[in-house]
């Protein structure tokens, strides 16, 4: 039988679980503000490098005999490291739940490092931090988003970090920075799978903190966002040299983003900009004006944001277009594709929950992105209880902004 689970045991550290009859496994340690943001400046980049040798050793075993035992016993551990987050993971089979969780809480709140390691994966950082920066696309993104947002937005935001101070990465630095994402971060604490022990996970977490008094007034929010914010502008034409011939379009849209609206904005989606949807349909299959469409709602600067290539000469076109598909509701709305979207509402549901993470992974989005508990079960009636006149509200925000859009075209040619 499933059986879901949240609790917070200490302050600032939750868990949450997913009971599900299978034999493997998933585990992870979420570090929710141990990412590279967070980084003081003489740090830039060591906390990318920290995430490279987290789980490169234990206090048994070295890296080769690390290496031998994941081998040998079928578990595989990683760790992986964004602007805000640093996370460590590990997965197997069920009858190893308690050896892999010991194993990857060591890692996390005690872990060991050693000189070989730092020299190897400092190479290693290193060679990625030159290779991604001489990336044609790595070098496009950055210098488009200069010209978009201002200097202090999570955007314009490396994680790689700096060249000259990850050379300069000594252990003492490792212990000291890991030690600030203990004491400082909110740590989200997920398992996945059969037969776990969640009085094993919370005996275990707390032999770790016993000592240690965690004030919830040093965390930032589970749902932190950091500064993200755009550079005034209108309608903004970039010819870069490493962009495609073809334009890649975007429409930034002002649309109000939050917890209470999501089970409409999800709906509006699936009726005008997923595939089969309004726009989607419009622009690409029946008008054929674009390649593709790609869009998704951005929290931090409370924006809908609409991404399409076309060639240049068509531009004109695909905004009458795509304006004419937010003018008139009643014409465009399909009531029998807003019907059978709620038809299909369970059987999606039931496809979700027959995967080990995602009825997991939903509670944990929701908590990292709102700082609410809501489980998987809890969503669909939401869902189902959407009406038109919702779906109507979310349309009539879009076209009532549509002339306060911003919009930003890049193509390595010249735009008119």
């Amino acid at each position: 039988m499933s059986e879901f689970n949240y609790q917070q045991i200490l302050p600032g550290i939750h868990l949450l679980s997913y009971n599900i009859p299978r034999e493997v496994v998933s585990l992870e340690i979420n570090f929710v503000s141990g990412g590279s943001w967070f980084e003081k400046p003489n740090d830039r980049g060591k906390k990318h490098l920290l995430e490279h040798c987290i789980v490169s050793r234990s206090k048994a075993m070295n890296h080769e005999q690390l290496k031998d035992w994941e081998y040998a016993e079928s578990i595989s551990l990683n760790a992986y490291t964004s602007s805000l987050k640093l996370a460590l993971t590990a997965s197997g089979h069920k009858s190893d739940f308690k050896k892999m969780l010991e194993q990857l809480y060591e890692m996390a709140f005690d872990p060991t490092f050693d000189q070989d390691n730092l020299e190897r994966e400092k190479e290693i950082v290193l060679r990625e931090i030159s290779e991604r920066r001489g990336d044609p696309n790595y070098k496009l993104y950055y210098d488009i988003n200069k010209k978009v947002y201002t200097s202090n937005s999570i955007e314009l935001h490396e994680t790689l970090g700096d060249a000259d101070l990850v050379s300069q990465t000594n252990l003492d630095d490792f212990y000291r920075l890991q030690r600030e994402n203990i004491n400082t971060s909110q740590i989200l604490i997920s398992i996945a799978g059969g037969d776990i022990d969640l009085d094993y996970a919370k005996t275990l977490i707390n032999s770790y903190f016993n000592h240690s008094e965690r004030k919830a007034v040093n965390f930032k929010t589970i749902d932190y966002t950091p500064p993200n914010k755009l550079l005034d502008f209108k309608d903004l034409k970039i010819t870069h040299e490493l962009a495609h011939e073809h334009v890649d379009a975007t429409y930034i849209i002002p649309l109000k983003i939050n917890y209470s609206n999501r089970a409409k904005r999800q709906i509006f989606a699936s009726l005008f900009l997923n595939y089969g949807g309004v726009l989607y349909d419009r622009l690409r299959d029946e008008k054929k004006l674009v390649y593709g469409i790609n869009y998704y709602f951005d929290i931090s600067i409370q924006s809908l944001i609409i991404n399409f290539q076309a060639e240049a000469k068509l531009l004109e076109t695909i905004e009458l277009e795509s304006k004419s598909v937010f003018d008139n509701f009643d014409e465009v709305f399909r009531i029998d594709r807003f019907e059978q979207f709620k038809k299909k509402i369970v059987k999606a549901q039931l496809l979700d929950k027959d995967s080990l993470k995602s009825v997991l992974n939903f509670s944990k989005n929701v908590l990292l992105n709102y700082n609410k508990l809501e489980m998987y079960d809890e969503f669909a009636p939401l869902l189902q209880s959407v009406t038109t006149e919702d779906v109507k509200n979310v349309y009539l925000e879009i076209k009532e902004n549509w002339d306060i859009k911003r919009t930003v075209l890049v193509s390595k040619n010249l735009i008119n």
